[in-house]
Protein backbone atom coordinates (compact mmCIF):
# COMPACT_ATOMS: atom_id res chain seq x y z
CA UNK A 1 0.00 0.00 0.00
CA UNK A 2 1.40 3.01 -1.03
CA UNK A 3 2.52 5.66 1.96
CA UNK A 4 1.95 9.75 1.93
CA UNK A 5 3.46 12.80 3.55
CA UNK A 6 2.09 15.60 3.86
CA UNK A 7 3.43 19.71 4.40
CA UNK A 8 1.95 22.88 5.99
CA UNK A 9 4.57 24.95 4.79
CA UNK A 10 6.62 24.68 8.20
CA UNK A 11 7.14 20.84 8.64
CA UNK A 12 6.52 17.49 7.17
CA UNK A 13 4.26 14.70 8.45
CA UNK A 14 4.35 11.12 7.70
CA UNK A 15 4.07 8.85 5.82
CA UNK A 16 -0.19 7.80 6.20
CA UNK A 17 -1.99 5.81 4.62
CA UNK A 18 -4.86 7.05 2.59
CA UNK A 19 -6.94 6.14 5.47
CA UNK A 20 -5.09 7.97 8.00
CA UNK A 21 -4.70 10.41 5.88
CA UNK A 22 -8.49 10.35 5.85
CA UNK A 23 -8.49 11.44 9.64
CA UNK A 24 -5.89 14.09 9.52
CA UNK A 25 -7.27 18.10 9.65
CA UNK A 26 -6.00 18.75 5.61
CA UNK A 27 -5.93 21.96 4.00
CA UNK A 28 -6.12 22.07 0.21
CA UNK A 29 -2.95 23.70 -0.26
CA UNK A 30 -0.87 21.47 1.82
CA UNK A 31 1.76 19.64 -0.33
CA UNK A 32 2.07 16.46 -0.60
CA UNK A 33 3.65 13.38 -2.23
CA UNK A 34 3.76 9.44 -2.05
CA UNK A 35 7.03 8.13 -0.23
CA UNK A 36 8.79 7.49 -3.17
CA UNK A 37 7.78 10.23 -5.20
CA UNK A 38 10.23 13.24 -5.17
CA UNK A 39 7.82 16.83 -5.89
CA UNK A 40 5.43 18.00 -3.79
CA UNK A 41 1.97 19.26 -5.19
CA UNK A 42 -0.51 20.40 -3.80
CA UNK A 43 -3.75 18.37 -1.96
CA UNK A 44 -5.90 19.43 -4.91
CA UNK A 45 -3.78 18.69 -7.48
CA UNK A 46 -2.15 15.26 -6.51
CA UNK A 47 -4.19 12.75 -9.14
CA UNK A 48 -4.66 9.97 -6.44
CA UNK A 49 -5.35 12.10 -3.82
CA UNK A 50 -7.98 14.62 -5.04
CA UNK A 51 -10.72 13.30 -3.40
CA UNK A 52 -9.36 14.00 -0.12
CA UNK A 53 -10.07 17.37 -0.48
CA UNK A 54 -13.73 17.23 0.09
CA UNK A 55 -12.46 15.84 3.49
CA UNK A 56 -10.27 18.51 4.06
CA UNK A 57 -10.03 21.73 5.64
CA UNK A 58 -11.48 24.60 3.30
CA UNK A 59 -11.17 28.24 4.00
CA UNK A 60 -9.77 27.96 7.49
CA UNK A 61 -13.14 25.58 8.72
CA UNK A 62 -13.12 22.00 9.40
CA UNK A 63 -16.48 19.73 8.09
CA UNK A 64 -17.81 20.53 11.51
CA UNK A 65 -17.76 24.09 10.62
CA UNK A 66 -14.61 24.35 13.60
CA UNK A 67 -11.18 26.66 12.60
CA UNK A 68 -8.54 24.85 12.07
CA UNK A 69 -6.38 26.89 13.68
CA UNK A 70 -7.90 25.39 16.91
CA UNK A 71 -6.54 22.28 16.03
CA UNK A 72 -3.69 20.21 17.86
CA UNK A 73 -1.52 20.41 14.51
CA UNK A 74 -2.30 23.60 13.31
CA UNK A 75 -1.17 24.87 17.20
CA UNK A 76 2.04 22.71 17.13
CA UNK A 77 2.74 24.14 13.89
CA UNK A 78 2.27 27.68 14.92
CA UNK A 79 4.44 27.76 18.22
CA UNK A 80 7.44 25.90 16.27
CA UNK A 81 7.31 28.90 13.90
CA UNK A 82 6.80 31.37 16.49
CA UNK A 83 10.01 29.88 18.61
CA UNK A 84 11.87 29.59 15.09
CA UNK A 85 11.20 33.42 14.42
CA UNK A 86 11.77 34.30 17.59
CA UNK A 87 15.20 32.48 17.66
CA UNK A 88 16.20 33.96 14.25
CA UNK A 89 15.59 37.40 15.87
CA UNK A 90 17.54 36.87 18.17
CA UNK A 91 20.23 35.61 16.20
CA UNK A 92 19.97 38.06 13.75
CA UNK A 93 19.74 41.26 16.42
CA UNK A 94 22.96 39.68 18.35
CA UNK A 95 24.74 40.02 14.83
CA UNK A 96 23.67 43.45 14.18
CA UNK A 97 24.70 44.50 18.27
CA UNK A 98 28.14 42.73 17.33
CA UNK A 99 28.83 44.72 14.36
CA UNK A 100 27.79 48.53 15.78
CA UNK A 101 29.93 47.75 19.12
CA UNK A 102 32.35 47.03 16.53
CA UNK A 103 32.24 49.94 14.49
CA UNK A 104 31.96 52.09 17.32
CA UNK A 105 34.89 50.62 19.71
CA UNK A 106 37.02 51.41 16.41
CA UNK A 107 35.78 55.23 16.29
CA UNK A 108 36.03 55.29 20.08
CA UNK A 109 39.76 53.90 19.11
CA UNK A 110 40.35 56.73 16.77
CA UNK A 111 38.77 59.70 19.14
CA UNK A 112 40.92 58.44 21.82
CA UNK A 113 43.93 58.19 20.00
CA UNK A 114 43.28 62.18 19.06
CA UNK A 115 41.97 63.67 22.62
CA UNK A 116 42.95 61.04 25.13
CA UNK A 117 40.01 61.90 26.97
CA UNK A 118 38.67 59.73 29.88
CA UNK A 119 35.02 60.20 28.41
CA UNK A 120 36.05 58.10 25.70
CA UNK A 121 37.56 55.34 27.32
CA UNK A 122 34.36 55.50 30.07
CA UNK A 123 32.36 55.16 27.29
CA UNK A 124 34.97 52.39 25.23
CA UNK A 125 34.64 50.56 28.90
CA UNK A 126 30.71 50.73 28.36
CA UNK A 127 30.60 48.86 24.77
CA UNK A 128 33.09 46.46 26.40
CA UNK A 129 30.80 45.41 29.17
CA UNK A 130 28.19 45.14 26.63
CA UNK A 131 30.26 43.14 24.08
CA UNK A 132 30.55 40.90 26.91
CA UNK A 133 27.16 39.78 26.53
CA UNK A 134 27.06 38.71 23.04
CA UNK A 135 28.01 34.87 23.77
CA UNK A 136 25.14 35.12 25.77
CA UNK A 137 22.68 36.21 22.94
CA UNK A 138 24.19 33.81 20.74
CA UNK A 139 23.35 30.70 22.66
CA UNK A 140 20.00 31.77 23.26
CA UNK A 141 19.39 32.02 19.45
CA UNK A 142 19.94 27.78 19.77
CA UNK A 143 16.86 25.98 18.62
CA UNK A 144 17.97 22.59 20.15
CA UNK A 145 17.35 22.84 23.90
CA UNK A 146 20.22 20.32 24.91
CA UNK A 147 22.56 22.34 22.84
CA UNK A 148 21.16 25.71 23.98
CA UNK A 149 22.06 24.28 27.49
CA UNK A 150 25.47 23.32 26.63
CA UNK A 151 26.19 27.08 24.65
CA UNK A 152 24.34 28.67 27.75
CA UNK A 153 26.88 27.32 29.99
CA UNK A 154 29.82 28.34 28.00
CA UNK A 155 28.22 31.63 27.35
CA UNK A 156 27.82 31.98 30.56
CA UNK A 157 31.83 31.52 31.31
CA UNK A 158 32.72 33.29 28.48
CA UNK A 159 30.70 36.57 29.56
CA UNK A 160 32.00 36.97 33.26
CA UNK A 161 35.40 36.54 31.51
CA UNK A 162 34.49 39.51 29.19
CA UNK A 163 33.14 41.17 32.21
CA UNK A 164 36.27 40.75 34.56
CA UNK A 165 38.09 41.51 31.57
CA UNK A 166 36.74 44.91 31.34
CA UNK A 167 37.15 45.62 35.11
CA UNK A 168 40.84 44.81 34.80
CA UNK A 169 41.21 46.94 32.07
CA UNK A 170 39.24 49.59 33.96
CA UNK A 171 41.69 49.48 37.35
CA UNK A 172 44.99 48.94 35.36
CA UNK A 173 43.56 52.17 33.38
CA UNK A 174 43.43 54.30 36.73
Amino acid sequence: MTRYLYSDGFREFGPFTIPELMQEKLRDDFMVRGENESEWQTLLSHPELQFLASNSVDAGTTNSGNSYRTSPTYRANAKSANVANWNDKVLFGTILLMVFLILFQAFLSFMSAQSGTDTIFGIFLITNFLYAFIPLLIALGIRKKNLRLIALLIAIGLTIYNIVQTGITYYTML
